[in-house]
């Protein structure tokens, strides 16, 4: 799309855009079986600007589709925390379709309906390159709850606040439906909130570095130099115990940090980033009640590639006791973590294309001591409008 036209898309006060993520993931060794799996997943997503159409300074309406198809990755492997981030049912589905008002005169915006809160909740910006779902949401927090939280591929309705007091510090809350979609059926989109679902809160504290603010919107972003930032999460509805005989509630939080330790002079966007984040998990109820995690991004390592990204991450989950002591009594033997390192190579072809060469090594996948150590590479070829 030439920049004239978006001009025009945003002058009419609406915009789109569509991309496809098209990723070839093979096994060369260990886990459950060598082999390759192709699968793809495409996002079509519109944006409204109330400002322009409705004369509602600082309200937008926001639709998200989600498309998945083809193989499954984790069943060559066997791993417990996702190897590949769009891995998903084979279905279409209405991913999000909220409104948000931001009050630009008290710092504070409202955001209402269905909702992706890794969108902004447990997000870092630095591992978005790596392509193992524990990068984006930590397995400690992605894996609760009867359904999952909100999160690809299936989200639920709720209501967000986000306040910032001053220019370094953000606060923000969300409470949602507590069990997102249909656990009996997976395809398609299903609003329904039932007696017993209850509900999931966060609660997140930020502080931020940098030229920006932090941004209120959904939609926009800032640029920092570094961001902190701490989170609570529990569900109302209690959860049964991994040893069977009690309920309680459910609840974890995390901590992250993300910072530009090496900036490029004189290019923005340039240099060397590192993240790192850990969360705890009830242990009574959650597999992993220990997540670690750490990586460094480069953009532009190499003389006229200024948007290429390589970065090495690790990511470690934990199994609690619980889930071993139940596991033992079931005749599963396990040991006590699974761990994943990830290395990723992104070549930007043009402003409307890329090429990833992604390799990941597997230690002990789902923690069964029995599957081999596994080596598994990803090709991701990405095409937006």
């Amino acid at each position: 799309m030439s920049a004239d036209a978006q001009e025009i898309e945003d002058n009419s006060g609406y915009s789109w855009s569509l991309e496809y993520k098209g990723d070839l993931v093979g096994n060369a060794t260990g886990g459950l079986k060598r082999g390759q799996v192709f699968l793809g997943n495409i996002d079509a997503i519109a944006q409204f600007n109330g400002a322009r159409l409705w004369n509602l300074d600082g309200s937008t309406v926001f639709l998200y589709g989600l498309g998945n198809h083809g193989g499954k990755p984790s069943s060559l492997v066997g791993d417990a925390q996702g190897l590949d981030n769009i891995e998903a049912n084979q279905t279409f589905r209405l991913y999000e379709a909220w409104i948000e008002q931001v009050f630009s005169g008290s710092r504070f915006s409202v955001l209402a309906g269905l909702y992706d809160i890794n969108s902004e909740f447990d997000s870092k910006e630095t591992s978005g390159l790596f392509i193992n779902s524990s990068h984006g949401i930590g397995p400690d927090f992605s894996q609760s709850g009867e359904n999952g939280p909100s999160i690809f591929p299936v989200t639920s309705l709720g209501l967000r606040l986000k306040w910032s007091p001053n220019p370094s510090v953000y606060i923000q809350t969300v409470i949602l439906d507590g069990v997102p979609g249909n656990p009996e059926r997976p395809n398609g989109t299903w609003i329904q909130w039932g007696k017993n679902d209850g509900l999931l809160s966060i609660t997140e504290l930020g502080f931020v570095h940098g030229n920006d603010a932090p941004s209120l919107s959904r939609t926009n972003s800032s640029l920092h130099d570094m961001r902190t930032a701490v989170g609570f999460w529990a569900y109302t509805s209690q959860s049964e115990t991994l040893l069977p005989g009690s309920s309680y509630s459910n609840w974890g939080v995390y901590g992250m940090v993300e910072k530009n330790v090496l900036a490029e002079p004189g290019v923005e966007g340039q240099g060397l980033g590192l993240f790192a984040r850990f969360g705890l998990a009830e242990p009574s109820i959650n597999r992993f009640g220990l997540y670690i995690s750490s990586g460094l991004v480069y953009t532009g390592l190499i003389h006229g590639r200024d948007e290429d990204q390589v970065g090495l991450a690790i990511a470690i989950a934990k199994n609690t006791d619980d889930y071993r002591e139940a596991s033992k009594l079931g005749g599963m033997k396990t040991t006590s973590a699974e761990h994943n390192v990830e290395f990723s190579y992104l070549a930007a072809l043009s402003s409307h294309a890329s090429v990833q060469f992604d390799l990941q090594y597997y230690h002990h996948p789902d923690t069964n001591p029995d599957l081999d150590s596994a080596l598994v590479g990803v090709m991701r070829w990405v095409i937006s409008f």
